[in-house]
């Protein structure tokens, strides 16, 4: 495995490229609905950039500025060996063991961050990951730059993984590795999902997972300047003054924009609270957020250039006491609204989108009231909105349809329904042996 604090020796190569690309990439495969990957970097003004290896054999030409990108050839699922990068001068820089699958992008606040071992039967779902040997994880070290960075910065300013293991690439055996020490520090909300779409879909496809989030944070962080200025009323101009990791735009810069050049199969949103939380004249509305939200994700789509790419989103559970006064206002309403706006809907900036409910699935965690344990069944509807988002896109007025085949482990063909909000239901999975599980409604009809 590639350890971010080896990268300094690459340096020395003219040719320079981002810390994803290392042993154990995942490339995003362009099989059945997904993208064309690339490669990026830079080099010396000119100079000849010479791609060989299993992804295939391309050469460039670096810019006046010393950038350069490449677009791959279509990649078929599964192993793509050594990719090595070579300049004029030095030596090649490579990345073994590479990949192509679906890469999945998971960002926002706290409730992304919150890590496996506090959902509901931790043990049993990280026991669960033995069946999908193929998955790859990443997490982003927390970090935020007044401009958009290309790279990741050696000592991000805090790591939320086990061991410091972030900005790399940890396969299946090191995350299940010390008691699964770090897959149970990582996202429940990304690892359930895509270990959801994965038992439902794509089986044993090759899949990346990144963890791109940081706790109370609020979206205006995640968004670049561009996006922000384009965004329109009530937004552009009326972002609020924050510090920090909560400057506008500084978290983009830090923590997405390096990621700007790899495809992705989807992303996974679970933000907000930060923004209710911090009710502020003018910018307190369902318009305020909805608007600031689908113009982050327009933005992130046309800055990979690979056209649009699914968006899942995680509407925001009650996060408030018991015996709250019901008439005091916390913002979770208004963000629910908006979140719901950018699913799928006629004249939306989010086309493929979808929006899991979770206004029923509110409770208290060792975290705190804003922190739901039941991130299992969150990420179950999310994993069905993929399904949803991802074959099929439908408009809001057609009705609910399903069309689908079974074979055992996948759900293939298409699924989907006439709202964005809606959970699909499919025929139960198999629990893991010895699996306490807690008592949902039945989830069985469109809600």
């Amino acid at each position: 495995m590639t350890v971010y604090a080896l990268l300094p020796s690459i340096l020395l190569n003219s040719v320079k490229l981002p810390a994803w690309f290392g042993d154990g990439m995942v490339l995003q495969t362009n099989h059945e609905y997904g993208a064309r990957s690339f490669l990026s970097g830079t080099a010396s003004p000119h100079e000849r950039v010479t791609i060989t290896g299993g992804a295939g054999n391309y050469q460039t030409e670096a810019s006046a500025s010393g950038e350069w990108k490449v677009t791959l050839n279509p990649q078929s699922v599964g192993p793509k060996g050594t990719v090595r990068v070579t300049g004029e001068t030095g030596g090649a820089v490579t990345a073994s063991d590479v990949v192509a699958g679906d890469v999945f992008f998971c960002s926002g606040q706290s409730n992304m961050v919150f890590p496996l071992k506090f959902a509901f039967n931790s043990t049993s779902e990280a026991d669960s990951l033995r069946s999908f040997p193929g998955f790859r994880f990443w997490v982003t070290g927390r970090d935020y730059q007044d401009e958009p960075q290309s790279d990741f910065l050696p000592t991000p300013k805090a790591c939320d993984a086990a061991g410091g293991a972030c900005n790399q690439w940890v396969n299946t055996t090191t995350a299940l590795a010390n008691g699964s020490e770090y897959l149970l520090s990582f996202s429940a909300v990304c690892f359930l999902t895509v270990r959801d779409i994965a038992r439902l879909h794509i089986g044993d496809r090759p899949v990346a997972l990144i963890q791109s989030a940081w706790g109370g944070t609020r979206v205006e962080a995640w968004m670049s300047k561009e996006a922000i200025a384009s965004a329109g009323p009530p937004v552009t101009g009326a972002v609020p003054s924050r510090k920090e990791q909560n400057g506008a735009s500084v978290l983009y810069n830090a923590m997405v924009a390096p990621w700007d050049p790899f495809s992705v199969r989807a992303a996974l949103w679970y933000q907000g609270e930060a923004n209710a939380d911090q009710l502020i004249v003018a910018n307190e509305s369902i318009a305020y957020y909805s608007v600031a939200y689908q113009a982050m994700l327009a933005d992130w789509r046309e800055r990979k250039g690979m056209g649009d790419f699914a968006v899942l989103t995680m509407q925001l559970p009650p996060s408030v006491p018991t015996g709250t006064d019901p008439a005091r206002r916390t913002g979770r309403q208004e963000i629910r609204i908006a979140q719901a706006q950018a699913g799928t809907h006629a004249g939306g900036r989010t086309d493929i989108s979808g929006t899991a409910v979770g206004v029923d699935l509110g409770g208290s965690s060792s975290w705190g009231i804003d922190h739901p344990p039941n991130k299992n069944e969150m990420s179950r509807r999310l994993a069905l909105q993929g399904l949803h988002v991802a074959c099929a896109p439908l408009a809001l007025e057609q009705p609910a349809s399903r069309d689908r085949t079974r074979q055992p482990g996948r759900l293939d063909g298409c699924v989907s329904s006439g709202t964005a909000i809606a959970v699909i239901a499919v025929p139960p999975l198999a629990d893991p042996p010895g699996l306490t599980k807690p008592t949902w409604p039945d989830y069985t009809h469109l809600v």
